[in-house]
């Protein structure tokens, strides 16, 4: 799917299913501000991280309110 910097350190995006949605690409810029400025974009993609990342297998993830198109940063 992609990647995006964190602390100097690339980072594997994967997108949740077997396809890519169309939109999910847009949820690059959206982790990618978030995790290296600390604010939550606007617009419909929210960002959230996880509270046990071992254990759920992702650090980040941005969902769209509008498709439900999920976004993972492992």
């Amino acid at each position: 799917m992609g990647t995006v910097e964190a602390d100097g350190t690339e980072l594997d995006v994967v997108v949740k299913g077997a396809t890519v949605p169309s939109d999910a690409p847009t949820a690059l810029p959206a982790l990618d501000t978030w995790i290296n400025e600390g604010t939550r974009p606007s617009g419909v993609w929210r960002t959230l991280a996880s509270s046990d990342p071992d254990s759920d297998g992702w650090r980040w993830a941005a969902v769209n309110r509008e498709t439900g198109t999920v976004v993972y940063v492992r």
